[in-house]
């Protein structure tokens, strides 16, 4: 019953925070983007629950306990693998890995803080071309538009410009803080860290 709820309500996330990007409204997609990390929190500790129950359900048949305890041992390979293929595929384009990203950044076992890591610099990388692209774009048209504009005008529309570069910057900073400050919530730690991430 759980999976098909599942993708659905990630759908319906994942829609609404392509809708907040759409239309600029960066504190709901940093909103919603932590409400996803909760999710897969949430998501990763009812799996961990599972694989405990699994365990305990096959306890007479060992060769099912043999192959989780291998799983489990694998951890450290499996993790390896990922991050080479992070470098290899996510290094050149972050942005088509974005989701795959954002689930990987919210990892809070101790055996995956280091895909979370990288994975969180990942994401962050992405927010900071993208805020290039939009300066790029925005001064382009400036110039542009700024041939025929007289110069109160133009002083205009240089400072509109520059406000709505700022808002996106302070988005593109944000969320990484954000996404460490979930992770530390969800291992109980915020509060030793507090006032460093607030």
């Amino acid at each position: 019953m759980h999976k098909t709820h599942d993708p659905s309500l990630f759908d319906i996330l994942k829609e609404a925070m392509e809708v907040a990007r759409q239309g600029n409204r960066v504190i709901e997609e940093r909103n919603i983007q932590v409400l996803v990390g909760q999710m897969h929190i949430v998501k990763g500790q009812f799996e961990e629950g599972l694989k405990m129950f699994q365990q305990m359900q096959y306890t007479k048949d060992l060769l099912k306990i043999l192959d989780i305890v291998l799983s489990h041992q694998g951890i450290k390979n499996k993790n390896k693998l990922v991050l080479r293929l992070m470098e290899q595929l996510v290094y050149p384009n972050p942005a088509a890995y974005r989701d795959k990203l954002i689930r990987f950044s919210t990892l809070d076992h101790t055996n995956y803080s280091e895909l979370a890591l990288k994975a969180s610099q990942l994401l962050e990388q992405t927010k900071l071309s993208e805020l290039r692209s939009n300066i790029a774009r925005s001064l382009s048209e400036l110039a542009e538009d700024g041939e025929n504009m007289d110069t109160p005008k133009r002083k205009s529309a240089i400072n509109e410009r520059m406000e709505d570069l700022v808002s996106a910057l302070t988005g593109a900073v944000t969320t990484p803080l954000d996404v460490m400050k979930t992770r530390f919530m969800a291992q109980g730690s915020a509060k030793q860290y507090q006032g460093i991430i607030d």
